[in-house]
C-alpha cells in the first residue's frame, strides 16, 4: 500500500504525474479509460496536448495551476492540474455530452 491509494475510487478522473513525467498513479477511472496500466508510463506519449501541458507545469513554480482538455477516442474530459513540490495532480470531468451540444451534435448518454 503506498501514500496515494485513496485516489484509487475517488470519483472523476485523478492522475498523479512525477517530475519526470512518469504516471505515479490513476484512479480507477482513468485506469478504465486508458484500458491499460499506465502506471510507470510516460504522460501524454501519445498526446501531445497533455505532454505539453504536463511540462509547462514542471517547469513552473509550486501552486502554479491549469485548465485544459483532454481528448481520448471520442471522450473530452475537462482537466483541471495543479503543480505540488514533487508531483503535478491532474483532475477531470467528462464533459463529451457539452462538447457534441456545442458542436450542434445530439449525443444520448446510457443512464448509469
Amino acid at each position: 500500500m503506498t501514500e496515494f491509494d485513496f485516489i484509487a475510487s475517488m470519483p472523476g478522473f485523478i492522475s498523479l504525474v512525477d517530475l519526470n513525467c512518469r504516471y505515479l498513479r490513476v484512479n480507477n477511472n482513468l485506469s478504465t479509460l486508458f484500458k491499460y496500466s499506465v502506471e510507470g508510463k510516460i504522460a501524454g506519449d501519445k498526446c501531445y496536448d497533455q505532454a505539453r501541458e504536463i511540462k509547462k507545469l514542471i517547469d513552473s513554480p509550486v501552486g502554479t495551476e491549469t485548465n485544459w482538455e483532454y481528448h481520448h477516442d471520442d471522450i473530452c474530459l475537462a482537466v483541471s492540474s495543479k503543480r505540488c513540490e514533487n508531483f503535478i495532480i491532474n483532475q477531470a470531468i467528462d464533459i463529451t455530452d457539452r462538447k457534441s451540444l456545442e458542436q450542434g451534435h445530439c449525443v444520448q448518454t446510457p443512464h448509469r
